[in-house]
């Protein structure tokens, strides 16, 4: 009888199917290229009136646009580069200060950065909301921007525009 419920037991377990499945899943991933930021160009304000704010920014053709400005200016260029036709964001202040660095003693220069991008329309960004592709790779950003200069004192004035790019996330 021991023997005969055994081997029902064991025809049961046979005819019922197997308790346990297992298989593999491959897993892989891909590190996207570094980003690097090469400036190309400067932001030079040139020689400004102190009599209006100065103004430097780009047209849609890419030309420069200003305001205020006697001489001298120069439009700041940056190259972002990275993975060929991926999205990135650029982030960066709202003002930067321009510390005075010669001439008689008074106030500093606030400067209000304004960058873009496609050499077509010159496209506006927005800090840390606007997706850039980077077609072929790599992206020019032009620099620009405002800065407060009407009614301050002679001298001269310097300060550093922190840019950052990141890949978009999902």
């Amino acid at each position: 009888m021991k023997k005969i419920i055994l081997l029902l037991t064991a025809l049961f377990a046979l005819s019922a199917g197997s308790l346990f499945a297992q298989t593999n899943v491959n897993v892989s991933a891909e590190i996207a290229a570094a980003l690097d930021i090469t400036v190309n160009q400067d932001l030079n304000f040139g020689l400004l009136s102190a009599e209006e704010d100065g103004y430097l920014t780009t047209g849609a053709a890419g030309e420069q646009d200003t305001q205020g400005i006697i001489t001298g200016e120069q439009l700041g260029n940056i190259t972002v580069t990275g993975a060929d036709g991926e999205d990135i964001v650029i982030t960066f202040p709202v003002t930067v200060t321009l510390t005075r660095q010669a001439g008689t003693s008074g106030s500093n220069l606030t400067y209000v950065p304004s960058l873009s991008y496609d050499p077509g329309t010159q496209t506006s960004i927005e800090s840390g909301t606007t997706n850039i592709a980077l077609t072929g790779g790599s992206v020019d950003i032009l620099i620009g921007g405002g800065v407060d200069s009407n009614g301050v004192a002679a001298g001269t004035f310097e300060g550093t525009l922190q840019v950052e790019a990141a890949y978009v996330t999902i």
